[in-house]
Protein backbone atom coordinates (compact mmCIF):
# COMPACT_ATOMS: atom_id res chain seq x y z
CA UNK A 1 0.00 0.00 0.00
CA UNK A 2 2.87 2.55 0.72
CA UNK A 3 4.31 2.08 -2.38
CA UNK A 4 1.64 1.56 -4.97
CA UNK A 5 -1.17 4.05 -3.58
CA UNK A 6 -1.34 7.60 -4.29
CA UNK A 7 -1.96 10.03 -1.73
CA UNK A 8 -5.84 10.16 -2.17
CA UNK A 9 -6.40 6.29 -2.06
CA UNK A 10 -3.65 6.05 0.84
CA UNK A 11 -5.33 9.18 2.29
CA UNK A 12 -8.75 7.39 2.49
CA UNK A 13 -7.40 3.46 3.84
CA UNK A 14 -6.09 5.77 7.10
CA UNK A 15 -9.93 5.75 8.06
CA UNK A 16 -10.47 1.97 7.09
CA UNK A 17 -7.58 0.78 8.98
CA UNK A 18 -9.02 3.08 12.17
CA UNK A 19 -12.57 1.42 11.37
CA UNK A 20 -11.72 -1.71 10.69
CA UNK A 21 -9.82 -2.29 14.30
CA UNK A 22 -12.90 -1.09 16.32
CA UNK A 23 -15.08 -2.78 14.43
CA UNK A 24 -17.20 0.13 12.86
CA UNK A 25 -16.49 -0.02 9.49
CA UNK A 26 -19.99 -1.33 8.64
CA UNK A 27 -20.98 1.89 10.16
CA UNK A 28 -18.46 4.16 8.49
CA UNK A 29 -20.09 2.85 5.12
CA UNK A 30 -23.15 3.34 5.82
CA UNK A 31 -23.43 6.75 7.16
CA UNK A 32 -20.61 8.16 5.06
CA UNK A 33 -23.22 7.48 1.88
CA UNK A 34 -21.54 8.90 -1.33
CA UNK A 35 -17.81 10.14 -0.76
CA UNK A 36 -16.45 11.76 -4.31
CA UNK A 37 -12.81 11.27 -3.59
CA UNK A 38 -13.61 7.68 -1.31
CA UNK A 39 -12.89 4.66 -2.78
CA UNK A 40 -14.65 2.41 -4.40
CA UNK A 41 -15.47 -1.00 -3.23
CA UNK A 42 -13.08 -2.70 -5.72
CA UNK A 43 -10.19 -0.52 -4.87
CA UNK A 44 -10.62 -0.86 -1.16
CA UNK A 45 -8.47 -3.37 0.19
CA UNK A 46 -10.26 -3.48 3.76
CA UNK A 47 -13.92 -3.12 2.57
CA UNK A 48 -14.54 -6.55 3.34
CA UNK A 49 -14.07 -5.81 7.18
CA UNK A 50 -17.46 -4.21 7.38
CA UNK A 51 -18.81 -7.90 8.04
CA UNK A 52 -16.55 -8.17 10.62
CA UNK A 53 -18.06 -5.20 12.20
CA UNK A 54 -21.48 -6.82 12.09
CA UNK A 55 -20.50 -9.63 13.56
CA UNK A 56 -18.31 -8.30 16.02
CA UNK A 57 -20.85 -5.69 17.01
CA UNK A 58 -23.64 -8.75 17.39
CA UNK A 59 -21.12 -10.68 19.58
CA UNK A 60 -21.22 -7.42 21.72
CA UNK A 61 -24.69 -7.22 22.00
CA UNK A 62 -26.00 -10.55 22.68
CA UNK A 63 -23.83 -11.61 25.43
CA UNK A 64 -25.38 -8.08 26.94
CA UNK A 65 -29.03 -9.98 25.91
CA UNK A 66 -27.96 -13.40 27.33
CA UNK A 67 -27.14 -11.77 30.63
CA UNK A 68 -30.51 -10.33 31.14
CA UNK A 69 -32.55 -12.83 29.63
CA UNK A 70 -31.38 -16.14 29.28
CA UNK A 71 -33.01 -19.27 31.03
CA UNK A 72 -32.34 -22.60 31.39
CA UNK A 73 -35.82 -23.63 30.07
CA UNK A 74 -34.92 -25.32 26.52
CA UNK A 75 -38.02 -23.71 25.12
CA UNK A 76 -37.36 -20.03 26.06
CA UNK A 77 -33.83 -20.51 24.37
CA UNK A 78 -35.52 -21.42 21.76
CA UNK A 79 -37.92 -18.78 21.31
CA UNK A 80 -34.98 -16.58 22.23
CA UNK A 81 -33.18 -17.29 18.95
CA UNK A 82 -36.34 -17.32 17.19
CA UNK A 83 -37.30 -13.57 18.12
CA UNK A 84 -33.71 -12.58 17.42
CA UNK A 85 -33.88 -13.90 13.75
CA UNK A 86 -37.76 -12.75 12.83
CA UNK A 87 -36.84 -9.22 14.81
CA UNK A 88 -34.16 -9.00 12.34
CA UNK A 89 -36.11 -9.79 8.82
CA UNK A 90 -38.92 -7.47 9.89
CA UNK A 91 -36.23 -4.61 10.12
CA UNK A 92 -35.18 -5.53 6.71
CA UNK A 93 -38.94 -5.50 5.77
CA UNK A 94 -39.75 -1.92 7.51
CA UNK A 95 -36.16 -0.75 5.75
CA UNK A 96 -37.09 -2.16 2.51
CA UNK A 97 -36.50 1.57 0.60
CA UNK A 98 -32.90 1.66 2.16
CA UNK A 99 -31.00 -1.21 1.35
CA UNK A 100 -28.11 0.16 2.53
CA UNK A 101 -29.11 0.04 6.05
CA UNK A 102 -30.02 -3.75 5.25
CA UNK A 103 -26.82 -4.38 4.09
CA UNK A 104 -24.43 -3.05 6.71
CA UNK A 105 -26.45 -2.94 9.95
CA UNK A 106 -26.29 -5.21 12.39
CA UNK A 107 -29.78 -5.38 13.36
CA UNK A 108 -30.73 -6.37 9.38
CA UNK A 109 -27.94 -9.02 9.40
CA UNK A 110 -28.31 -10.33 12.95
CA UNK A 111 -30.81 -13.35 11.62
CA UNK A 112 -27.82 -14.70 9.99
CA UNK A 113 -25.97 -14.82 12.88
CA UNK A 114 -29.05 -15.85 14.82
CA UNK A 115 -29.51 -19.06 12.26
CA UNK A 116 -26.03 -20.02 13.51
CA UNK A 117 -27.12 -20.11 17.30
CA UNK A 118 -29.95 -21.94 16.52
CA UNK A 119 -27.83 -24.80 14.78
CA UNK A 120 -25.42 -24.80 17.58
CA UNK A 121 -28.22 -25.10 20.53
CA UNK A 122 -30.03 -27.61 17.76
CA UNK A 123 -26.29 -29.56 18.05
CA UNK A 124 -26.05 -29.73 21.82
CA UNK A 125 -29.47 -30.59 22.84
CA UNK A 126 -29.56 -33.35 20.46
CA UNK A 127 -26.40 -35.46 19.54
CA UNK A 128 -28.02 -37.35 17.17
CA UNK A 129 -29.78 -35.16 14.73
CA UNK A 130 -28.71 -36.75 11.18
CA UNK A 131 -31.24 -36.36 8.00
CA UNK A 132 -30.43 -37.31 4.62
CA UNK A 133 -33.40 -35.60 3.20
CA UNK A 134 -32.83 -32.38 4.59
CA UNK A 135 -29.18 -32.34 3.83
CA UNK A 136 -29.77 -32.40 0.72
CA UNK A 137 -32.43 -29.92 0.35
CA UNK A 138 -29.54 -27.78 2.33
CA UNK A 139 -27.07 -28.99 0.03
CA UNK A 140 -29.89 -27.94 -3.21
CA UNK A 141 -30.72 -24.88 -1.67
CA UNK A 142 -26.99 -23.53 -0.93
CA UNK A 143 -25.67 -24.63 -4.76
CA UNK A 144 -29.08 -23.18 -5.98
CA UNK A 145 -28.42 -19.98 -4.78
CA UNK A 146 -24.59 -19.39 -5.72
CA UNK A 147 -26.15 -20.39 -9.52
CA UNK A 148 -28.95 -18.40 -9.43
CA UNK A 149 -29.09 -15.50 -6.78
CA UNK A 150 -27.60 -12.50 -8.49
CA UNK A 151 -25.62 -10.14 -6.29
CA UNK A 152 -27.10 -6.63 -6.58
CA UNK A 153 -31.20 -8.34 -6.54
CA UNK A 154 -33.31 -5.85 -5.14
CA UNK A 155 -33.85 -7.94 -2.64
CA UNK A 156 -30.86 -9.63 -2.08
CA UNK A 157 -31.46 -9.78 2.41
CA UNK A 158 -34.32 -11.49 1.89
CA UNK A 159 -33.35 -13.95 -1.19
CA UNK A 160 -29.72 -15.02 1.26
CA UNK A 161 -32.42 -16.92 3.36
CA UNK A 162 -32.18 -19.91 0.89
CA UNK A 163 -28.28 -20.13 1.36
CA UNK A 164 -28.58 -19.41 4.90
CA UNK A 165 -31.19 -22.11 5.70
CA UNK A 166 -29.35 -24.33 3.26
CA UNK A 167 -26.22 -23.85 5.23
CA UNK A 168 -28.01 -24.70 8.29
CA UNK A 169 -29.66 -27.75 7.22
CA UNK A 170 -26.24 -28.87 6.54
CA UNK A 171 -24.69 -28.43 9.17
CA UNK A 172 -27.43 -29.56 11.60
CA UNK A 173 -28.31 -32.36 9.98
CA UNK A 174 -25.17 -34.36 7.73
CA UNK A 175 -23.27 -37.27 9.10
CA UNK A 176 -19.82 -38.36 8.51
CA UNK A 177 -21.23 -41.44 6.74
CA UNK A 178 -23.84 -39.35 3.87
CA UNK A 179 -22.25 -38.69 1.15
CA UNK A 180 -22.24 -34.95 1.37
CA UNK A 181 -20.44 -35.59 5.26
CA UNK A 182 -17.93 -37.23 3.32
CA UNK A 183 -17.10 -34.57 0.69
CA UNK A 184 -16.99 -32.20 3.35
CA UNK A 185 -14.87 -34.02 5.62
CA UNK A 186 -12.45 -34.65 2.20
CA UNK A 187 -8.93 -33.15 4.24
CA UNK A 188 -8.60 -30.59 1.80
CA UNK A 189 -11.87 -29.18 2.39
CA UNK A 190 -10.93 -29.82 6.20
CA UNK A 191 -7.93 -27.24 5.85
CA UNK A 192 -9.17 -24.88 3.70
CA UNK A 193 -11.88 -24.86 6.57
CA UNK A 194 -8.82 -24.46 9.41
CA UNK A 195 -7.71 -21.26 7.39
CA UNK A 196 -11.26 -19.93 6.29
CA UNK A 197 -10.89 -16.78 8.29
CA UNK A 198 -7.80 -16.29 7.18
CA UNK A 199 -8.74 -17.00 3.86
CA UNK A 200 -11.40 -14.01 4.10
CA UNK A 201 -9.01 -11.66 4.60
CA UNK A 202 -6.41 -12.04 2.73
CA UNK A 203 -8.50 -12.53 -0.47
CA UNK A 204 -9.54 -8.53 -0.81
CA UNK A 205 -6.21 -7.32 -0.39
CA UNK A 206 -5.17 -9.90 -2.81
CA UNK A 207 -7.44 -8.93 -5.42
CA UNK A 208 -7.24 -5.41 -5.04
CA UNK A 209 -3.62 -5.31 -5.03
CA UNK A 210 -3.43 -7.83 -8.46
CA UNK A 211 -6.11 -5.50 -10.13
CA UNK A 212 -4.00 -2.54 -9.05
CA UNK A 213 -0.56 -3.74 -10.81
CA UNK A 214 -1.78 -5.85 -13.79
CA UNK A 215 -5.48 -4.50 -14.37
CA UNK A 216 -9.35 -6.08 -14.07
CA UNK A 217 -8.75 -8.38 -17.00
CA UNK A 218 -9.58 -12.00 -15.86
CA UNK A 219 -6.67 -14.38 -16.82
CA UNK A 220 -5.58 -17.96 -16.12
CA UNK A 221 -2.42 -16.92 -14.97
CA UNK A 222 -3.21 -14.35 -12.93
CA UNK A 223 -5.54 -16.38 -11.14
CA UNK A 224 -3.25 -18.88 -10.27
CA UNK A 225 -0.63 -16.54 -8.70
CA UNK A 226 -3.61 -14.88 -6.98
CA UNK A 227 -4.47 -18.06 -5.51
CA UNK A 228 -1.03 -19.45 -4.49
CA UNK A 229 -0.16 -15.92 -3.12
CA UNK A 230 -3.56 -16.41 -1.05
CA UNK A 231 -3.20 -20.03 0.55
CA UNK A 232 0.60 -19.23 1.40
CA UNK A 233 -0.16 -16.03 2.91
CA UNK A 234 -3.46 -17.23 4.46
CA UNK A 235 -1.79 -20.78 5.80
CA UNK A 236 0.96 -18.89 7.35
CA UNK A 237 -1.36 -16.55 9.13
CA UNK A 238 -3.01 -19.37 10.78
CA UNK A 239 0.16 -20.94 11.94
CA UNK A 240 1.73 -17.79 12.74
CA UNK A 241 -1.41 -15.72 14.43
CA UNK A 242 -4.46 -18.23 14.81
CA UNK A 243 -3.17 -20.77 16.60
CA UNK A 244 -0.54 -18.98 19.00
CA UNK A 245 -4.08 -17.01 19.93
CA UNK A 246 -5.82 -20.21 20.67
CA UNK A 247 -3.33 -21.89 23.17
CA UNK A 248 -3.14 -20.49 26.27
CA UNK A 249 -1.62 -17.21 26.77
CA UNK A 250 -1.47 -14.83 29.60
CA UNK A 251 -4.12 -12.20 30.05
CA UNK A 252 -0.99 -9.51 30.33
CA UNK A 253 0.50 -10.60 27.43
CA UNK A 254 -2.80 -10.57 25.60
CA UNK A 255 -3.50 -6.87 26.60
CA UNK A 256 -0.06 -5.59 26.03
CA UNK A 257 0.34 -7.34 22.55
CA UNK A 258 -3.30 -5.91 21.58
CA UNK A 259 -3.39 -2.87 23.09
CA UNK A 260 0.40 -2.28 21.15
CA UNK A 261 -1.13 -3.47 17.75
CA UNK A 262 -4.44 -1.36 18.07
CA UNK A 263 -2.32 1.58 19.24
CA UNK A 264 0.32 1.24 16.26
CA UNK A 265 -1.89 0.89 13.51
CA UNK A 266 -4.67 3.61 14.85
CA UNK A 267 -1.79 6.03 14.57
CA UNK A 268 -1.07 5.26 11.29
CA UNK A 269 -4.25 5.34 10.12
CA UNK A 270 -5.08 8.92 11.44
CA UNK A 271 -1.89 9.97 10.56
CA UNK A 272 -2.16 8.74 6.75
CA UNK A 273 -5.89 10.48 6.94
CA UNK A 274 -4.88 13.76 8.15
CA UNK A 275 -2.01 14.43 6.07
CA UNK A 276 -3.03 13.72 3.18
CA UNK A 277 -1.71 10.09 2.15
CA UNK A 278 1.54 10.42 3.12
CA UNK A 279 1.90 12.57 0.17
CA UNK A 280 5.69 13.17 1.22
CA UNK A 281 6.38 9.62 0.54
CA UNK A 282 8.23 10.98 -3.12
CA UNK A 283 8.06 13.48 -5.47
CA UNK A 284 5.94 11.65 -7.56
CA UNK A 285 3.46 11.26 -4.58
CA UNK A 286 3.81 14.81 -3.65
CA UNK A 287 2.52 15.69 -7.24
CA UNK A 288 -0.49 13.74 -7.03
CA UNK A 289 -1.77 14.97 -4.07
CA UNK A 290 -4.98 16.31 -3.59
CA UNK A 291 -5.74 19.45 -5.32
CA UNK A 292 -8.51 20.69 -3.10
CA UNK A 293 -7.70 24.98 -3.04
CA UNK A 294 -8.14 25.05 1.04
CA UNK A 295 -8.15 21.94 2.11
CA UNK A 296 -11.23 19.07 2.85
CA UNK A 297 -12.57 21.19 5.52
CA UNK A 298 -14.10 23.67 2.86
CA UNK A 299 -16.13 20.99 1.55
CA UNK A 300 -19.73 22.56 1.14
CA UNK A 301 -18.34 25.29 2.96
CA UNK A 302 -20.58 28.46 2.02
CA UNK A 303 -19.50 31.45 3.90
CA UNK A 304 -17.10 33.62 3.61
CA UNK A 305 -14.65 32.75 6.75
CA UNK A 306 -11.02 32.51 7.52
CA UNK A 307 -10.88 28.59 6.74
CA UNK A 308 -11.51 29.01 2.92
CA UNK A 309 -10.91 32.33 2.11
CA UNK A 310 -8.12 34.96 1.83
CA UNK A 311 -9.18 37.24 3.34
CA UNK A 312 -13.05 38.63 5.37
CA UNK A 313 -13.13 40.68 1.88
CA UNK A 314 -12.63 38.74 -1.00
CA UNK A 315 -12.87 40.24 -4.68
CA UNK A 316 -13.46 36.70 -6.50
CA UNK A 317 -15.19 33.59 -5.41
CA UNK A 318 -14.31 30.07 -6.61
CA UNK A 319 -17.87 28.15 -6.79
CA UNK A 320 -18.85 23.97 -8.35
CA UNK A 321 -17.46 21.06 -7.34
CA UNK A 322 -14.27 19.00 -7.25
CA UNK A 323 -13.53 20.48 -10.86
CA UNK A 324 -14.13 24.42 -9.62
CA UNK A 325 -11.63 23.46 -6.43
CA UNK A 326 -8.48 22.49 -8.40
CA UNK A 327 -8.06 26.00 -9.47
CA UNK A 328 -8.44 27.24 -5.83
CA UNK A 329 -4.44 26.53 -5.16
CA UNK A 330 -2.82 28.36 -8.84
CA UNK A 331 -4.94 31.34 -8.54
CA UNK A 332 -4.19 31.95 -4.67
CA UNK A 333 -0.67 31.57 -4.66
CA UNK A 334 0.74 32.12 -7.97
CA UNK A 335 -1.25 34.96 -8.62
CA UNK A 336 -2.23 36.21 -5.52
CA UNK A 337 -5.44 36.85 -5.72
CA UNK A 338 -8.20 37.13 -3.32
CA UNK A 339 -10.78 34.53 -3.24
CA UNK A 340 -13.15 32.70 -1.39
CA UNK A 341 -13.51 29.11 -2.36
CA UNK A 342 -17.19 27.81 -2.12
CA UNK A 343 -17.19 24.38 -3.60
CA UNK A 344 -18.76 20.90 -3.17
CA UNK A 345 -17.83 17.53 -3.98
CA UNK A 346 -19.73 15.62 -6.25
CA UNK A 347 -22.63 18.27 -6.92
CA UNK A 348 -23.62 19.05 -10.20
CA UNK A 349 -23.83 23.17 -10.86
CA UNK A 350 -27.32 24.19 -9.99
CA UNK A 351 -30.51 23.89 -7.59
CA UNK A 352 -31.71 20.20 -8.58
CA UNK A 353 -28.61 17.39 -7.15
CA UNK A 354 -29.46 15.81 -4.42
CA UNK A 355 -25.91 13.80 -3.61
CA UNK A 356 -25.19 14.02 0.31
CA UNK A 357 -22.82 12.39 1.66
CA UNK A 358 -21.28 11.96 4.97
CA UNK A 359 -18.80 15.58 4.85
CA UNK A 360 -21.46 18.09 3.89
CA UNK A 361 -24.96 19.09 3.20
CA UNK A 362 -27.28 18.13 0.21
CA UNK A 363 -26.21 19.94 -3.02
CA UNK A 364 -29.49 21.94 -3.48
CA UNK A 365 -29.12 23.50 -0.05
CA UNK A 366 -25.23 24.09 -0.53
CA UNK A 367 -25.96 26.31 -4.25
CA UNK A 368 -28.49 28.09 -2.86
CA UNK A 369 -26.84 29.50 0.40
CA UNK A 370 -23.56 29.96 -2.00
CA UNK A 371 -25.84 32.03 -4.05
CA UNK A 372 -27.36 33.94 -1.31
CA UNK A 373 -23.41 34.49 -0.22
CA UNK A 374 -22.70 35.69 -3.77
CA UNK A 375 -25.64 38.17 -3.95
CA UNK A 376 -25.14 39.78 -0.87
CA UNK A 377 -21.63 40.14 -0.84
CA UNK A 378 -20.44 43.54 -2.17
CA UNK A 379 -16.84 42.75 -2.52
CA UNK A 380 -16.99 39.71 -4.63
CA UNK A 381 -17.11 41.22 -8.68
CA UNK A 382 -15.69 37.99 -10.24
CA UNK A 383 -16.49 34.37 -10.35
CA UNK A 384 -15.45 31.48 -11.90
CA UNK A 385 -17.18 28.17 -12.16
CA UNK A 386 -16.08 25.08 -13.63
CA UNK A 387 -17.38 21.27 -13.76
CA UNK A 388 -17.48 17.76 -15.78
CA UNK A 389 -20.72 19.09 -17.11
CA UNK A 390 -21.91 15.58 -17.34
CA UNK A 391 -24.57 15.71 -15.40
CA UNK A 392 -25.75 19.73 -15.94
CA UNK A 393 -25.79 18.56 -19.53
CA UNK A 394 -27.80 15.17 -18.84
CA UNK A 395 -31.08 16.56 -19.18
CA UNK A 396 -33.68 19.45 -19.49
CA UNK A 397 -34.31 19.71 -15.57
CA UNK A 398 -30.52 19.85 -14.57
CA UNK A 399 -29.70 22.40 -17.75
CA UNK A 400 -32.40 24.49 -16.82
CA UNK A 401 -31.21 24.65 -13.34
CA UNK A 402 -27.90 25.51 -14.31
CA UNK A 403 -28.81 28.40 -16.37
CA UNK A 404 -30.87 29.97 -13.36
CA UNK A 405 -27.85 29.67 -10.64
CA UNK A 406 -25.88 31.54 -13.57
CA UNK A 407 -28.63 34.09 -13.79
CA UNK A 408 -29.04 34.77 -10.63
CA UNK A 409 -25.28 36.11 -10.63
CA UNK A 410 -26.06 38.60 -12.85
CA UNK A 411 -24.69 41.01 -10.63
CA UNK A 412 -20.91 39.79 -11.25
CA UNK A 413 -18.80 38.19 -14.04
CA UNK A 414 -18.63 34.85 -14.37
CA UNK A 415 -16.26 32.74 -15.67
CA UNK A 416 -17.19 29.21 -17.00
CA UNK A 417 -14.19 27.35 -17.20
CA UNK A 418 -14.94 24.41 -19.66
CA UNK A 419 -14.60 20.50 -18.75
CA UNK A 420 -11.45 18.62 -19.09
CA UNK A 421 -11.44 16.01 -21.73
CA UNK A 422 -12.49 12.48 -19.60
CA UNK A 423 -9.57 9.89 -19.87
CA UNK A 424 -10.30 6.41 -20.34
CA UNK A 425 -8.22 5.40 -17.53
CA UNK A 426 -7.09 6.53 -14.32
CA UNK A 427 -3.69 8.81 -14.93
CA UNK A 428 -2.67 8.90 -11.71
CA UNK A 429 -2.53 5.08 -11.13
CA UNK A 430 -1.51 4.40 -14.91
CA UNK A 431 1.82 6.78 -14.36
CA UNK A 432 2.38 4.98 -10.88
CA UNK A 433 1.97 1.76 -12.72
CA UNK A 434 4.43 2.79 -15.31
CA UNK A 435 6.96 3.82 -12.66
CA UNK A 436 6.92 0.54 -10.60
CA UNK A 437 6.44 -1.75 -13.59
CA UNK A 438 9.16 0.29 -14.84
CA UNK A 439 7.13 0.17 -18.06
CA UNK A 440 7.35 3.02 -21.04
CA UNK A 441 3.63 3.37 -21.12
CA UNK A 442 3.38 7.26 -21.49
CA UNK A 443 -0.85 7.22 -20.65
CA UNK A 444 -2.09 9.70 -23.64
CA UNK A 445 -5.53 9.24 -24.91
CA UNK A 446 -7.16 10.99 -27.55
CA UNK A 447 -10.47 13.34 -27.09
CA UNK A 448 -13.84 11.31 -27.32
CA UNK A 449 -17.01 12.54 -29.29
CA UNK A 450 -19.18 13.14 -26.17
CA UNK A 451 -16.32 16.20 -24.90
CA UNK A 452 -16.96 17.67 -28.53
CA UNK A 453 -20.59 17.57 -27.73
CA UNK A 454 -20.09 19.32 -24.22
CA UNK A 455 -18.04 21.98 -25.39
CA UNK A 456 -20.90 22.61 -28.70
CA UNK A 457 -23.64 22.71 -26.07
CA UNK A 458 -21.92 24.99 -23.34
CA UNK A 459 -20.73 27.33 -26.46
CA UNK A 460 -24.09 27.75 -27.25
CA UNK A 461 -26.04 27.86 -23.77
CA UNK A 462 -23.78 30.82 -22.36
CA UNK A 463 -23.28 32.49 -25.62
CA UNK A 464 -26.83 34.01 -24.62
CA UNK A 465 -25.69 34.92 -21.25
CA UNK A 466 -23.99 38.61 -21.08
CA UNK A 467 -22.74 38.26 -17.95
CA UNK A 468 -20.83 35.07 -18.72
CA UNK A 469 -17.73 33.87 -20.27
CA UNK A 470 -16.95 30.48 -21.14
CA UNK A 471 -13.70 29.41 -21.88
CA UNK A 472 -12.70 26.46 -23.57
CA UNK A 473 -9.22 24.67 -22.33
CA UNK A 474 -9.78 21.69 -24.62
CA UNK A 475 -6.85 22.80 -26.54
CA UNK A 476 -4.41 23.77 -23.38
CA UNK A 477 -4.87 20.02 -22.24
CA UNK A 478 -4.76 18.31 -25.69
CA UNK A 479 -3.53 19.77 -28.35
CA UNK A 480 -3.87 18.44 -31.50
CA UNK A 481 -6.97 16.65 -29.96
CA UNK A 482 -3.49 14.28 -28.37
CA UNK A 483 -3.96 14.65 -24.68
CA UNK A 484 -0.48 14.04 -23.29
CA UNK A 485 -0.19 14.02 -19.69
CA UNK A 486 3.27 13.30 -18.62
CA UNK A 487 4.79 16.36 -17.33
CA UNK A 488 8.54 15.12 -17.11
CA UNK A 489 9.43 11.92 -15.29
CA UNK A 490 6.81 12.21 -11.82
CA UNK A 491 4.34 14.67 -13.04
CA UNK A 492 1.16 14.30 -14.55
CA UNK A 493 -1.73 17.18 -16.10
CA UNK A 494 -4.23 15.03 -14.38
CA UNK A 495 -4.55 13.31 -10.94
CA UNK A 496 -7.12 10.47 -12.12
CA UNK A 497 -9.83 10.28 -14.86
CA UNK A 498 -10.75 14.32 -15.35
CA UNK A 499 -9.03 16.35 -12.08
CA UNK A 500 -6.00 18.80 -12.81
CA UNK A 501 -3.08 17.77 -10.61
CA UNK A 502 -1.15 21.31 -9.31
CA UNK A 503 0.98 21.40 -12.21
CA UNK A 504 -2.34 20.91 -15.27
CA UNK A 505 -4.44 23.54 -13.09
CA UNK A 506 -1.63 25.86 -13.32
CA UNK A 507 -0.57 25.07 -16.97
CA UNK A 508 -4.55 26.26 -17.48
CA UNK A 509 -4.81 28.95 -15.04
CA UNK A 510 -1.39 30.51 -16.77
CA UNK A 511 -3.05 30.15 -20.66
CA UNK A 512 -6.13 31.94 -19.34
CA UNK A 513 -5.12 34.85 -17.22
CA UNK A 514 -5.58 37.63 -20.28
CA UNK A 515 -9.85 36.30 -20.20
CA UNK A 516 -10.04 36.08 -16.30
CA UNK A 517 -8.07 39.81 -16.42
CA UNK A 518 -5.56 38.61 -14.03
CA UNK A 519 -1.92 38.88 -14.00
Amino acid sequence: MWFIFLPNLHKDVGVYVVTSIFSATNLFLYFKGSSYWGLESSNNPLFHTWSLGVEEQFYFLIPILLFFFWKSNKKWQYSFILIIIFTSLFVNYINFKDPSFNFFMVFSRAWELGFGMLAALIKHNKKNSNNLILTLIGFILVLGSIILIPEDHVLLNFLLIAPVTGSFLIIVYSSKNDFIGKILSFKPFLMIGLISYSLYLWHIPILVYSNYLWGPEVSTNKLLICLIVLIILSYGSYQLIEKPFRKSISLKKLIISISVVVLSLSILGILGHKNGGFKNRSELMANFQFNNGFGFQCTGNTKVNNSCSVSSKPSMAVLGNSHSAVYVTALRDEYNLNLVQLTIDACAVGYVDKVKDINSIPCNKFYSEAILTLQNNKTIKNVIISSSFITELSNELFKDSFIELLNDLKNVNVFVIGPTPLAPFNIGQCLLKSKILNSNKNCSFMINDEHKYKIKTLSKILSNISHVKFIDITKIICPSNNCKMKIGENDSKYLDYDHLSLSGSSIVIEKITDVLNIK
